[in-house]
């Protein structure tokens, strides 16, 4: 049995991934991405720092747990716009972060996130151990 665990298996277009997945005290997220209109992207690149937002607090984490980012990114002009709204969600001391411009004819951008939190996944099972037990389904 391995020792990660994966969540949000399910997707609406049935592809072959997880949206998150805790190794540890690590957390990782899938790559998720939001088109954004080139004369004004900030509205969509909000929304998509906003969702992972919702996404680390579903697991108990916040943007200042937050290690590493990935970023990629079309067209690279937008990169102004895109680090003002990535340091509206990340405080210094910023997390590392890796922006890879793409060739595309479609304005976008994608970010997936590594997180660490010491104690995540004992905190998680502990939870989740918790749950159980007041279900009256406790292992």
């Amino acid at each position: 049995m391995s020792d990660v665990k994966f969540f949000g298996l399910t997707n609406k277009h049935n592809l072959p991934l997880s949206k998150a997945a805790i190794a540890g005290d690590f957390f990782f997220s899938f790559g998720d991405g939001e088109r954004f209109d080139p004369k004004n992207p900030k509205p969509a690149m909000r929304r998509l720092f906003q969702r992972l937002g919702r996404l680390l607090r579903r697991h108990d984490l916040d943007f200042t747990d937050v290690a590493k980012t990935t970023v990629l990114l079309s067209p690279l002009g937008a990169f102004r716009d895109y680090s003002a709204v990535y340091a509206e969600f990340f405080r210094k001391p910023y997390p590392c972060r890796t922006t890879i411009p793409v060739a595309c004819d479609t304005p976008f951008v994608e970010i997936d996130v590594i997180a660490y939190k010491k104690g995540l996944s004992e905190n998680r099972r502990l939870a989740a151990k918790k749950s159980r037990a007041a279900s009256g389904s406790g292992r």
